[in-house]
């Protein structure tokens, strides 16, 4: 299997952040356990950097060797990150529809690119009138946001609500719509 951009050739270290299923996760433990197959192996220890009241306890593990099955990677740079927002600010050409299995899977490999011009794919089909948005693309389009947001504040130093903001603005911007929070 072909290894992770994000995570080819990088260690891993107590207190790094890794981003899986768009979550920021911080590693709080590395260890090496004994696996009767394999020998030892080592694992890497987990948890929520944005926490709430209901995951706040919420402990991850996973063998080092399975963080590209898993397409867990570490997060994007700054400047990438201006660039994933600048594109998605920027208006389209065509409009090409979303197959919500191909979606789906692409949302499953963790890619921040990806993500984002599904985002964008799925935000102007909602805002096109002579489209039959469906509920599934709904779904679709709030899981995509939800991919986002939180790297987003992790990368940008702002907060989960801020990034919401940001990608909604910059949606906005890249749209026919006349107001921010229409077709969102």
């Amino acid at each position: 299997m072909k290894k992770n951009k994000q995570t080819r050739g990088k260690t891993f270290r107590v207190g790094d952040k890794i981003i899986d299923a768009g979550q920021v996760y911080r590693i709080f433990k590395i260890e090496e356990k004994e696996d009767a197959k394999n020998g030892i192996e080592k694992v890497i220890y987990f948890r929520l950097y944005y926490k709430t009241e209901r995951n706040r306890n919420l402990v991850c593990s996973i063998p080092v060797k399975n963080i590209d099955l898993a397409c867990i990677r570490k997060p994007i740079s700054k400047d990438k990150m201006k660039k994933l927002l600048k594109k998605l600010s920027e208006k389209e050409a065509k409009k090409e529809p979303v197959n919500p299995t191909w979606a789906k899977e692409q949302l499953r490999l963790n890619r921040v690119g990806a993500t984002a011009r599904i985002l964008k794919r799925l935000s102007l089909e909602k805002q096109d009138e002579s489209t039959n948005f469906t509920g599934n693309n709904q779904n679709l389009l709030d899981l995509s946001i939800e991919r986002l947001v939180e790297e987003i504040a992790f990368v940008l130093g702002i907060s989960v609500a801020q990034a919401s903001e940001k990608i909604k603005k910059a949606l906005w911007k890249g749209s026919s719509v006349s107001t921010p929070d229409a077709g969102l």
